[in-house]
């Protein structure tokens, strides 16, 4: 398929370049490769405003601090010393800080552009962490500033490096030129400098192009077989280098681990130097073979026509999902690392599952069984709860990526799950109360999310997450073209109520998975028998007394009281019990349907009660 291509300009490499028919040698005016500590020190000079205690600082090894699956540092000369500002040890604080070389003599050289080997992450808004290069040739009192890294997402942690090529034209024929490097952020991640250069000529290569971040993969990391849906494909292609390219085939390749299975091209008319061949699809769509065990590997690959890429690793992106018998995931267990809002401790998280059919294969009434997820921090919070919960959606409402109580139904289901400290991996329980398994619909959405509920304010709440994955583009892609299966994510900070569709970012998902089936699977969940705990009166007013009868002590016992929306109101621990009556004053809690619910060493059961006034 031939595409006759719209670009677009982008500022990632910033400035007005100046572009020939061929690319000459460069003459280097000035570099520093950090290589010597001392001088940094004393050459360069740190400033600013910042409301916590970091600065700059020189270091020599490329692995010092990584987040997630983020790579070591990989600028040329990374081992022998670079520099960096670590915002995310900076703390809950605003920066906007500096770091200005000493003065460069360029008087010589009708133009100056300055390369830099960089490695920049960002946590906030991208309107909010800026980063920039300042030139200034009045001895440093006032600088020209050009914004730089806009080409890199919100929390992507998959660069070892991102390069800057910027025109410096007021450094030109001037005697007397400061560069500076400056970042505005909160709580971000790092940035790391190297291999600063100022050069007197374009230093891209001619031909240098890259398949995007942005690129359109499988709505779902793990499918049930019951549940494969069609979906498509795009991605935005980068001309990183000096010169057009004409005739540039991008393909995409899908295969199941032998063979395969669907195979696709475009092919685009020209991509101008400096800029991005973006949202074009791809005509065709794919549909997974519903048979449980099949993994698949997708694969964009960018060629070029005529002439060789000067950094061809950049040139394909890679996606994996699978076809499961019962297992939803949005992630693969990859480049896992933890996370939590930067200004609450309480919050829910999870992920969004589009149930196409409400029955498997053989016409089998399907449910919503067990949800898994993964504690970022388990150790930190041993003796405290979380709870899930699963709301139905049909769709309507999220066009801005905000999902209001009212526009979803629910909680259909929650159950908690008590922190003994020692999880490292995935915690399974019932999606129900008890174990219960909850019915699931025809053309669906379910929204599976982790509760963290008030506690210890000082005590941090992370869940684990990978940045492996992006939904950005598949959820552009399949909004577009009217697919059911788009969304990915969602994030309630505060525990409103209202959910962001983007949480921290498409790229930012959760370890929260849903396990569906037929009901006569085995229940995982031991119950204590039905008259274990006697609840009076069932309709109260001002108390309600658990009356407790154990056929053999316990040395733990547990009663939780429930609203009937899953929040949890209060918790009782016992220790050494076999009978015991306990009363619970109702006089502060609105009228409604409640639970009480024990929990022993032996097994769990839970009963209703009203409270009405």
């Amino acid at each position: 398929m031939s595409v006759q291509l719209f670009t677009k300009s982008i500022l990632s490499l910033l400035c007005i370049l100046a572009f020939a028919a061929t690319t000459t040698a460069q003459n280097i005016i000035w570099e520093d490769d950090f290589s010597d500590e001392d001088a940094f020190y004393n050459e360069w000079t740190t400033g600013g405003t910042n409301g916590g205690n970091e600065d700059w600082v020189w270091l020599n090894d490329p692995g010092f601090i990584n987040f997630g699956s983020q790579p070591d540092y990989g600028s040329t000369t990374a081992s022998n010393g670079y520099i960096m500002f670590n915002s995310d040890a900076n703390g809950e604080n605003s920066h906007d800080v500096t770091v200005t070389s000493s003065a460069i003599d360029c008087s010589a050289y009708g133009q100056v552009y300055l390369t830099a080997e960089n490695q920049y992450a960002f946590f906030s808004a991208a309107t909010f962490s800026i980063a920039e290069v300042g030139v200034s040739t009045d001895g440093g009192n006032s600088f020209i500033y050009y914004q730089i890294h806009t080409d890199v997402e919100q929390n992507d942690l998959t660069s070892a490096v991102n390069p800057v090529n910027i025109e410096l034209p007021e450094a030109a024929n001037q005697a007397e030129v400061y560069i500076q490097f400056r970042w505005q952020g909160f709580y971000e991640y790092t940035w790391k400098i190297d291999d600063v250069k100022l050069v007197d000529s374009d230093p891209r290569p001619d031909h240098d192009m890259r398949v995007n971040q942005f690129h359109a993969i499988a709505p779902n990391s793990a499918v049930p077989a019951s549940q494969v849906s069609t979906f498509g494909f795009m991605a935005d292609i980068q001309n990183m280098g000096a010169m057009e390219q004409l005739n540039a085939t991008l393909s995409i390749d899908i295969n199941d681990g032998s063979s395969d299975v669907f195979t696709e091209e475009l092919t685009y008319a020209m991509v101008g130097p400096d800029s991005v061949a973006e949202n074009v699809f791809f005509q065709n769509e794919f549909i997974p073979v519903a048979e449980a065990g099949t993994v698949y590997t997708g694969t964009y690959t960018l060629s070029l026509e005529g002439n060789d890429d000067a950094n061809p690793v950049d040139n394909t992106q890679d996606f994996i999902f699978a076809v499961t018998d019962t297992l939803f995931a949005k992630e693969n267990g990859t480049g896992l690392y933890a996370t939590q809002p930067a200004d609450d401790n309480d919050y829910r998280f999870g992920n969004i599952f589009y149930v196409a059919n409400g029955s498997d294969m053989d016409g089998e009434q399907l449910y919503a069984r067990y949800v898994s997820f993964y504690l970022g921090n388990a150790d930190d919070l041993a003796g405290s709860s979380v709870t899930t919960y699963l709301y139905e959606w049909n769709g309507e409402g999220g066009e801005d990526f905000e999902l209001t109580e009212g526009e979803y139904v629910g909680p259909i289901a929650f159950n908690f799950y008590n922190i003994n400290g020692s999880e490292n991996g995935l915690t399974t329980i019932p999606v129900g109360l008890d174990g219960d398994f909850i019915q699931l619909k025809d053309d669906t959405y379910y929204i599976i999310v982790v509760e963290f509920a008030p506690g210890d304010e000082d005590t941090d709440n992370f869940m684990v997450v990978t940045s492996d994955v992006d939904y950005q583009a598949m959820n552009f892609y399949q909004d577009s073209v009217m697919n059911a299966d788009k969304w990915a994510v969602a994030l309630d900070v505060g525990n409103t109520g209202d959910y962001s569709l983007v949480g921290f970012g498409l790229d930012v998902v959760p370890v929260v998975r849903l396990s569906i089936g037929v009901e006569e699977v085995v229940n995982s969940v031991d119950l204590l028998s039905a008259n274990t705990i006697n609840v009076y009166p069932t309709v109260a007013n001002e108390q309600v007394w658990a009356e407790i009868n154990l056929d053999n002590p316990t040395e733990n016992l547990r009663i939780d009281m429930f609203s009937n929306d899953g929040q949890l109101i209060q918790s009782t621990s016992l220790e050494n019990v076999r009978q015991e009556k306990l009363k619970f004053d109702l006089n502060n809690l609105p009228t409604g349907s409640y639970y009480l619910r024990l929990q022993t060493d032996e097994g769990i059961r839970s009963k209703p009660f009203m409270i009405q006034r």
